[in-house]
């Protein structure tokens, strides 16, 4: 049997009728919720680029981590938040303009953290990347310098000249 109560029915089924108030209150929820993954993330990331500069591998690790778990969340809010996508905003009904600003001004704020993380993300990579490089060149030159120190060992050493030297 349905629910009675118009929020646990909301809750459960996450559909979307427009003109519902709750949908609203809902939407500004789940658009703050966004907003507070993307700045834990956004932090997490700034974390990665110091470690990274460090080479800290170990502390790498467990920031990926936790980068995982926020991301996991955010997916699980992005497919909460999907249902608005196809509706019209103009038809929400907000209790007041002060709560329709209130989450445009979150959405702003989730956008231009995920351009900020995206940005962090490319630097990251891209010095991992020039890590990655500078460590192959320096197992090359290792290699090399192996190579060359094995050549010497494995090279004949000439026999001693014989001959007497000794004046009669």
């Amino acid at each position: 049997m349905p629910s009675e109560n118009p929020v646990e029915a909301m809750e459960s089924s996450h559909d979307v009728r427009p003109g519902d108030r709750l949908e609203t209150s809902r939407l500004a929820a789940l658009v703050k919720q966004k907003r507070s993954l993307l700045e834990q993330l956004q932090q997490l990331c700034q974390r990665q680029a110091e470690t990274i500069d460090r080479a800290d591998a170990e502390r790498l690790l467990r920031i990926l981590t936790a980068k995982h778990k926020l991301l996991s969340g955010l997916q699980q809010v992005e497919r909460e938040l999907d249902p608005y996508r196809q509706q019209d905003p103009q038809s929400r009904q907000w209790p007041g303009e002060a709560e329709r600003e209130a989450c445009r001004s979150d959405a702003q704020v989730c956008e231009s953290l995920w351009n900020e993380i995206i940005d962090l993300e490319e630097r990251c990579g891209g010095e991992l990347k020039r890590q990655r490089e500078a460590v192959a060149e320096q197992l090359a030159q290792v290699r090399g310098q192996s190579q060359a120190q094995s050549a010497y060992l494995n090279t004949p050493v000439p026999a001693p000249c014989q001959f007497d030297c000794r004046a009669e």
